[in-house]
């Protein structure tokens, strides 16, 4: 656009289309019919120095049965605890639940 701005727009593509774009660039067989789950295998595979994976764990509700194995508690591990220092500069803070 001339003015600069950034205007989101869907793909237009399907799951496996998109899925099977980045499959064919790094010279890998197409998969049909691509689960959740496969989607957040491809992006550990296609993002696997960029730490993203246990967010996307988190975000799709998959880390209590994947990192369960790790130690992961559910209803506590998927925040992390604020640190002391800024509990005690702001008063109106509380710890995040399972870290007090």
């Amino acid at each position: 656009m001339a003015n600069g701005a950034i205007v989101p727009m869907a793909s237009g593509l399907s799951a496996d289309d998109a899925v099977n774009l980045v499959r064919e660039r790094a010279g890998l067989m197409p998969l049909a019919g691509v689960t959740s789950l496969q989607i957040l295998d491809e992006r550990r595979a296609e993002l696997a120095l960029e730490e993203d994976r246990f967010f996307d764990l988190v975000r799709s509700g998959h880390a209590a049965s994947v990192l369960s194995s790790k130690g992961f508690t559910p209803g506590k591990n998927e925040v992390f605890p604020i640190p002391s220092a800024q509990l005690q500069l702001n008063l109106n803070l509380t710890q995040n639940n399972g870290y007090n």
